[in-house]
């Protein structure tokens, strides 16, 4: 598998090699093929993009995609907003990656205060609509005097069904309660 993989800013590569190395570890060296490209504020500071388009098109083109965090203290856009958020913003956006899935999973033998649950008797999947909501309207939002911020929380008929539904599909294909 080929992965587009964005290192990021601040513990983003840090993070993101010790990532690559659990996967190596676990899977061996020869199943993944892990692409560096650029992105995050720290290009963003050198170029002026925070996600060039070729990092674009090769996470489009890839099989998956890893990238560590982004974002720099006082690194903003003209109008003051963060620019560390708009990486995986566009991504997000931009190859409609709608769905945001995170598996939760109690292993046996963990060390955790829900070790009451036995045999890692723990495992669900929570899903969360990953494109509408307060990142729909980022930018909108309204400032009136320095006095009063107000945004839109944009929630659709299409948005809402389709994540419903991709969280009920993967509920039947896990065969749980």
């Amino acid at each position: 598998f080929t992965i587009a993989t964005i290192e990021g800013d601040g513990i983003g590569p840090e993070v993101t090699k010790a990532a690559i190395k659990v996967l190596e570890t676990a899977c061996g060296t020869d199943l993944f093929d892990f692409e560096m490209l650029p992105g995050g504020a720290g290009h963003y500071q050198k170029s002026g993009e925070v996600l060039p388009e070729e990092t674009y098109a090769a996470c489009r083109d890839m099989d998956a995609i890893l990238h560590g965090a982004a974002g720099l203290p006082g690194v903003h856009y003209p109008d003051g907003t963060e620019v560390g958020n708009e990486l995986h913003l566009q991504l997000r956006f931009r190859l409609d990656l709608f769905a945001n899935v995170r598996p939760v999973k109690l292993l046996p033998g963990a060390l955790s205060p829900l070790r009451a649950f036995e045999n890692g008797g723990i495992d669900y999947v929570i899903i969360r609509e990953n494109t509408e909501g307060l990142y729909a309207s980022r930018g909108a939002g309204v400032v009136l005097r320095d006095e009063v911020a107000t945004d839109t929380l944009m929630v659709t008929r299409k948005g809402t069904e389709r994540v419903a539904r991709f969280a009920f599909d993967l509920s039947r294909a896990r065969h749980g309660a």
